[in-house]
């Protein structure tokens, strides 16, 4: 990993930008404590719950397999604009919050 980025906001100490071949990207964020990730319980919310993102090839796609599974859409396919693609939220059988984004 190279050096960490200089700090962002108010919560972000460092960034650490990872990759490798073409294939991976992403990074890792260091928190002050107070907005350490520590989970996704609804009675016990934390500052920034941990949340996997996944890349698919269709969020609407993605979104009925989930529910056909079992699992329930938590935020429907959203455009984020400037050409950016979509994202969208799921909870699956064991309500765990995952997003997912495409590019169609």
């Amino acid at each position: 990993m190279d050096e960490p980025a200089k700090a962002v906001g108010d919560c972000v100490k460092s960034m650490h930008f990872f990759n490798k071949g073409k294939t991976l990207h992403g990074a890792f964020l260091e928190l002050d404590e107070p907005y350490h990730v520590v989970n996704n319980i609804a009675e016990r919310p934390a500052a920034l719950p941990l949340m996997p993102t996944l890349c698919v090839v269709d969020c609407e796609e993605t979104l009925k397999k989930v529910a056909s599974a079992g699992g329930k859409t938590a935020l429907p396919k959203t455009a984020i604009g400037g050409e950016m693609g979509y994202f969208a939220r799921l909870i699956d059988t064991e309500e765990n919050m995952i997003g997912i984004w495409s590019q169609k």
